[in-house]
């Protein structure tokens, strides 16, 4: 990641971000949580033929691409997809004019290799000889699929262009799909009708550029949201230099608060991790846990449709996350690991009413490097404590944490003294940290650079990771509430229905996320969401 200038949130090599630890209690809501429906497709029938016309250009030259997901030829040959009809993906903007007639008949009359070279001159390029060399190695079902993909654009071609697409591009991603030797069948999760189309749109590139085309949130919008961002004062645009609003540090004050409340913390979150007497905490069944993993990434993507699957060269379409999950007691606690945790839990800390909100009774600023230099020392003195060293170490391996280096994510081994909180409260909480985690895992690497670029870099690292973890576990307990088997694989089989501790559905991260949650509510949930998952930050007030 990048850092700013001497940040005090610069992150150790192989950086991992840990997530605050569950203080075990025992209350637990009991309010009611509306059940949110999820998006739907509708596709009413409509007459439309495919426009003609002849831009020929030299071709650009080959890209990269990530491997794609294809859809097996049966379900591409639908019979119902040859009639012509409207395509809608509702509240994405995006409805396409589909008609496959055209190029049926093209193909029929005048051969594959030239209707597909038709296809190509109507996007805008001449790609006659690798069509001939497609048709040549492929088989039919490929041909078919990949005239019916480009039909999609080339039908829609204004569209596409008032989106800036690059059409190559997009005929590059959709070749790579119909040529992979290894197909599978993605179906986008949750819409069992008009998956092929789905997939054509969300990998084609036209539902990332259709979501990414909102409109930056209006001035008086972004002067109120950036003083989130920047809280001593925004930077001058041209000179990067700005007056603070805030006074001068108490380099004291910060060190008695900060060191206090740093102690306090790590005792609080270590408190329900000691096994009542003469026995020993239950061991948590990671091949369960696994299978939870699994649960959670589907959920997400059919919660927070369409955004997470459109950040088409994403983890989603990558790996698994069920096989990226690690016990928090695997590996060494080094000296780096354990700097992460103290920068992680900084300003969190201190800017909390709960632990004397030190960093704004010092008067810290965050945007004057002296002031992180300051904070940074007491991050050293701290560390230099061998008494706090031995019980950080301890909390480090209970602490979840994601690792943006090689993806893993860190779940306790341990449930916590069954005589602190029940087993199906923390199950839960277990739930609430899968998806906490899946976000840090598909989040777009644009908005780590991004926080870096700002004074208050957890907002949108940690802050905005809480703000949708809360939308999707309130769905969740609502779907749960109301199906057993659902029921079953979160709570434990057998398990009495019990609703979460309310500390699971509401923004966490103290004030950075109450920060994001306002800025959330500031600009919508349609910029936030574009924004955090395509990496559009403009939309956020960056």
């Amino acid at each position: 990641m990048h850092s700013h200038g001497s940040h005090q949130n610069k992150q150790p090599n192989d950086q991992q971000s840990q997530r605050p630890t569950q203080t075990p209690g025992q209350d637990q809501s009991q309010q009611d949580l509306p059940q949110a429906p999820l998006q739907k497709v509708k596709r009413p029938k409509q007459l439309a033929g495919m426009p003609v016309q002849q831009i020929p250009v030299a071709q650009p030259s080959m890209m990269t691409l990530p491997p794609l997901m294809l859809l097996e030829p049966e379900i591409v040959l639908r019979p119902d997809q040859d009639a012509p009809t409207t395509f809608e993906l509702t509240g994405t903007g995006v409805t396409a004019t589909i008609d496959y007639s055209a190029g049926i008949e093209l193909a029929e009359r005048k051969g594959m290799a030239f209707c597909l070279s038709s296809l190509c001159q109507n996007l805008g390029f001449d790609g006659a000889e690798i069509c001939q060399t497609f048709v040549e190695s492929a088989p039919k079902e490929r041909q078919d699929w990949l005239m019916r993909a480009l039909t999609i654009y080339a039908g829609n071609l204004g569209l596409i262009k008032g989106l800036n697409m690059k059409t190559f591009e997009v005929f590059l991603r959709l070749h790579i799909m119909a040529t992979k030797s290894q197909p599978v069948a993605p179906m986008m999760p949750g819409i069992t009708a008009s998956g092929f189309e789905q997939q054509v749109i969300f990998l084609g590139g036209w539902m990332p550029a259709q979501l990414c085309a909102l409109p930056s949130p209006a001035k008086p919008v972004l002067k109120r949201i950036r003083l989130y961002y920047f809280p001593g004062g925004v930077p001058d645009p041209q000179t990067g230099r700005r007056v603070s609003r805030i006074e001068e540090l108490n380099a004291e004050l910060l060190h008695t608060g900060m060191t206090k409340a740093l102690k306090d913390v790590v005792d609080d979150q270590l408190f329900g991790w000691t096994p009542p007497e003469n026995e020993e905490l239950e061991a948590v069944d990671f091949a369960e846990i696994a299978t939870m993993a699994a649960f959670v990434e589907e959920y997400v993507k059919k919660a927070l449709h369409p955004y997470p699957l459109a950040y088409i060269e994403g983890p989603c379409y990558k790996g698994s996350y069920a096989s990226d999950i690690l016990s928090t007691a695997d590996g060494q606690i080094d000296d780096d690991m354990m700097t992460n945790w103290m920068v992680n839990r900084g300003t969190h800390v201190g800017r909390m009413a709960k632990w004397g909100q030190p960093l704004s009774a010092a008067s810290y600023d965050p945007g004057r490097s002296s002031d992180r230099d300051e904070l940074t020392r007491v991050y050293h003195a701290l560390l230099s404590d061998q008494g706090f060293t031995e019980k950080l170490r301890r909390l480090i391996a209970l602490t979840p944490r994601h690792n943006p280096g090689n993806g893993k994510v860190y779940i306790e081994p341990v449930y916590p003294n069954r005589l602190h909180i029940r087993k199906a409260v923390w199950r839960w909480r277990i739930t609430n940290t899968l998806i906490h985690e899946f976000m840090h895992r598909i989040t777009h690497p644009k908005v780590i650079t991004a926080a870096e670029q700002t004074h208050q870099p957890q907002i949108l690292k940690e802050g905005f990771v809480e703000v949708f973890t809360v939308k999707v576990m309130k769905k969740l307990v609502a779907d749960a509430a109301t199906d057993p088997v659902m029921r079953d694989l979160l709570l434990g089989i057998g398990t009495t229905w019990e609703l979460p501790h309310t500390s699971s559905l509401e923004v966490g991260y103290g004030a950075e996320g109450k920060d994001a949650e306002s800025i959330d509510q500031e600009v919508g949930e349609a910029n936030s969401s574009t924004a955090f998952f395509l990496g559009e930050v403009r939309l956020i007030g960056l």
